[in-house]
């Protein structure tokens, strides 16, 4: 349901950025925690059921895979058909967190010289700090939103799964954040000197691969086009995942040792029908969005793009690692 997949979700992330997740169950015990793995089930195994984990002791490589010692569980993967919606059916939400989560334990995501950072507990989070920050998503927002606008509207070239994923994603009219943060802009008062008004270079990177991802999927290439919409679908939930949890946290965090209103840019982060919060009303419009995609093809076209979305998104917290 929309709640654990929201737990999950939120779980990776804290874990991507360094600290202990905020939830219980599921990720599977501490570095202490070891256990054994549990029996096959016949049952999922023949559906494919997948749990990638963390091995503490391989037992020379000679232990069958019932005996050995698993430090945690990253991530598990139903094998159950993906039941509706066409031949890939079902939730899409779980399947891009799954990858998510494999991809972290893999050591592919993270922000970029991350050993190097001071924690996220000893960061400053100064005005100066947040500003830039914030002029950072609001540019890549605002990109986003650009680009999913264009790809539903379409030049009729490309195929017409992407085209309906994207109008299910700018459907979801409360995800929007450009307002927002623009508004939290305004709470916090000038620029940041540190970028002079303008976005941070890893910001306005990411910003400019947005609005080209925009301009293909909303031409006329065809195959090329329809690609293009279903990066754009990975990318509106890494983005978002990110902005929903951490981005939040930390916001908040800053607004209130700046003895500020919140400048989290949550205001309206709803969706009609979902639950579970923000993080709720994202996974309802993801899996909207992947109901459209009837292939496996296409649903792997968006998992596949999750590694860059996850790279490119935790990137836009270097303006605020600093240590106080």
């Amino acid at each position: 349901g929309a709640g654990r997949g929201g737990r999950d979700a939120a779980g990776a992330v804290e874990e991507l950025l360094g600290r202990e997740p905020a939830r219980g169950g599921g990720g599977g015990g501490g570095a202490g925690a070891g256990r054994r793995a549990r029996p096959v089930d016949p049952e999922e195994a023949r559906r494919g059921q997948a749990d990638f984990v963390k091995v503490r002791d391989w037992r020379g490589g000679r232990g069958e895979v019932g005996d050995l010692e698993v430090e945690r569980v990253v991530a598990s993967v139903p094998g159950a058909p993906r039941g509706t919606g066409g031949a890939a059916g079902g939730p899409l939400f779980p399947e891009l967190v799954a990858r998510m989560r494999l991809l972290e334990a893999q050591g592919e995501l993270g922000v970029a010289g991350e050993g190097r950072l001071p924690p996220p507990g000893e960061w400053a989070l100064s005005g100066d700090h947040l500003a830039d920050f914030l002029r950072g998503l609001l540019a890549v927002h605002g990109a986003l939103e650009g680009a999913v606008s264009a790809g539903s509207a379409g030049g009729g070239g490309g195929g017409p799964e992407g085209r309906h994923a994207l109008a299910r994603l700018e459907a979801a009219a409360s995800l929007p954040r450009s307002v927002a943060l623009e508004a939290a802009l305004g709470t916090l008062g000038g620029p940041g000197p540190a970028s002079g008004g303008s976005p941070p270079a890893e910001a306005k990177a990411y910003a400019q691969y947005l609005a080209d991802l925009g301009r293909v999927a909303g031409g006329e290439g065809g195959d090329e086009s329809q690609a293009a919409c279903l990066k754009i679908v990975a990318h509106f939930f890494a983005l978002h995942l990110m902005h929903a949890t951490s981005f939040q946290n930390l916001l908040a965090k800053g607004s209130a040792r700046l003895g500020l209103p919140s400048l989290s840019a949550a205001e309206g982060y709803r969706l009609a029908g979902s639950s579970g919060g923000p993080v709720g009303a994202l996974q309802a419009a993801v899996d909207a969005a992947g109901g459209e995609v009837s292939s496996a093809e296409g649903i792997e076209s968006v998992a596949s793009e999750v590694r860059k979305a996850m790279q490119k998104t935790t990137v836009l917290v270097l303006p605020l690692a600093k240590p106080a």
